[in-house]
């Protein structure tokens, strides 16, 4: 009888391990040497700190690795570095035993060699960051040490800049067609036959993807004909409007672009913290981002990204608008009179009535301002619109030609909000010396927190409480990808390809 049951028992175990084998080879199965199609321009330099168009400056995170890279959150995640500690100004950085693709290895001397370029290229618009570098140095080859001219605890997010093999840039084949630079990336430049080609020396995960086929795009209509007609698998933009889209999937990318409305700080009542806070308030920032950007952005809580953990704790600003608020500012200043058109004004005749100067050819800033317009109204303000071209709208911000403007600026990753809030930085139109109180206290706030002495998160609440400018929203970019992509897609800012080693298909 156990005989028989022994019997039994094994056939059903055959039996089980055939059918289960059969259902196996019925389960659709990853490629292992799959392929996807991506934008290039065929007359543009594959060199990151020479390429001109964005699309191989995209390509360029492919080929080449940083000691760096930033998360959504903005926290660093290590690339070629393993390891780095830091004392007031001095950041020591540690390099991992990493090869280039030609399986030479790379050293700090090739960091040095990278960050010369870095520092005095546009390209990846770090050249202005990494002016607060004192001096580079590389003490052993897997030390790389730089010493800053003031505290910055969110440096390493400018450790970004690509690491190139040295004395690899800028050299021709025997037809004087440029060779590619060398660098450790994921993929290799193949300018023959027009392709990346897997590195099969890279250190990381390696990409179910071997070949990336590229398709050259002379400009910005051929881009647009190649993603309307599905020829590209993945395709970014963070564009406020004209958006071209593309059939498949997509995926939002965090990107540090503040949209906010700036002030004119020597104008009137508008030299008055309340005034501001009476305009802040009474907005609904989620409305904007639904209706202006198609929710393609999120409500700004503070001056820095929501998405920052450090700021959260003094990030107040509300996304909904709160009338009651603006209303208890403006009588604070003296506005406690109703007119018959519902705009509050003062004993003395002054009405609470500003215009917004607004660049016409941006589409989306156009439609936020017509939100702001009637947000303000309903709290007992007018704002006005005033719409011009982008080149009298520029060269009215620098004359100081304004009373309220609608701007957008991007803010560095290390969280450097000078160029904004105080005076004489590049995006801080308004931001004047005639306004001392505000310009004194945000300036001496920076300062220390330059200097170690105090927290973003305290510098973030000052300048929630001086408001030398009114956030509105952060933007996000879009990323989107073909349905061969079945998922495994997620963008950074400084990488839209950064999870290339997760795609599944």
């Amino acid at each position: 009888m156990k005989k028989a049951l022994s019997v039994l028992l094994s056939l059903f175990c055959l039996f089980t391990l055939v059918s289960c084998k059969g259902d196996e080879d019925k389960l659709p199965k990853a490629p292992e040497n799959a392929e996807i199609t991506l934008l290039y321009s065929g007359t543009d330099s594959f060199n990151p700190y020479a390429a001109k168009s964005v699309h191989n400056r995209r390509l360029s995170t492919l080929i080449f690795d940083s000691l760096y890279k930033f998360d959504n959150k903005y926290k660093p995640v290590p690339q070629i570095a393993v390891s780095n500690e830091y004392e007031g100004t001095v950041y020591t950085v540690h390099i991992g035993a990493v090869t280039f693709s030609d399986g030479s290895p790379l050293t700090s001397a090739d960091v040095l060699y990278s960050y010369n370029f870095a520092k005095s290229s546009s390209t990846f618009g770090l050249a202005d960051s990494l002016a607060e570098v004192g001096s580079v140095e590389a003490p052993d080859p897997q030390t790389i040490v730089f010493t800053l001219n003031r505290v910055d605890p969110y440096f390493l997010n400018l450790l970004t800049f690509p690491i190139l093999k040295t004395d690899s840039a800028g050299l021709n084949d025997s037809d004087g067609v440029e060779i590619p630079p060398i660098g450790s990336g994921r993929y290799i430049p193949d300018i023959k036959n027009n392709c990346l080609t897997r590195n099969e020396n890279y250190i990381g995960i390696k990409s179910l993807i071997s070949k990336i086929n590229l398709i050259a795009s002379p400009d910005a209509e051929a881009s647009s004909h190649y993603v309307e007609s599905g020829v590209v698998d993945i395709y970014y933009t963070d564009s406020s409007s004209n958006i071209v889209r593309m059939d498949g999937k997509r995926c939002d990318v965090d990107i540090n672009h503040l949209v906010y409305i700036g002030i004119n700080s020597s104008y009137g009542a508008l030299s008055s913290k309340e005034m501001r806070y009476a305009i802040s308030s009474a907005l609904s920032r989620s409305e904007i981002a639904d209706k202006a950007y198609f929710g393609a952005a999120t409500a700004a809580k503070g001056f820095f990204n929501p998405v920052l953990p450090d700021v959260k704790a003094t990030s107040s600003l509300s996304e909904k608008p709160n009338e009651d608020v603006s209303i208890e500012n403006l009588k604070n200043i003296g506005y406690t009179i109703k007119g018959e058109d519902g705009i509050y004004k003062s004993e003395q005749g002054n009405r609470a009535s500003f215009t917004l100067l607004v660049n016409e050819d941006n589409s989306s800033r156009m439609t936020a301002a017509h939100v702001i317009t009637l947000n303000a109204k309903a709290a007992g303000i007018e704002i006005t619109v005033d719409a011009v071209p982008y080149d009298t709208y520029i060269n009215r911000l620098q004359s100081g030609a304004f009373q309220l403007y609608l701007g957008e600026v991007k803010i560095a990753p290390n969280m450097d909000i000078r160029e904004l809030a105080c005076p004489g930085g590049r995006a801080a139109f308004g931001v004047s010396e005639s306004n001392p109180d505000t310009a004194m206290t945000v300036s001496s706030s920076v300062s220390a927190y330059d200097s170690g002495q105090i927290t973003l998160s305290a510098l973030s609440g000052v300048l929630l409480t001086e408001m030398p400018e009114i956030p509105i929203l952060y933007r996000k970019g879009s990323l989107f990808y073909s349905d061969t992509i079945k998922g495994g897609v997620e963008g950074l800012s400084c990488d839209i390809y950064y999870s290339m080693a997760n795609y599944d298909f």
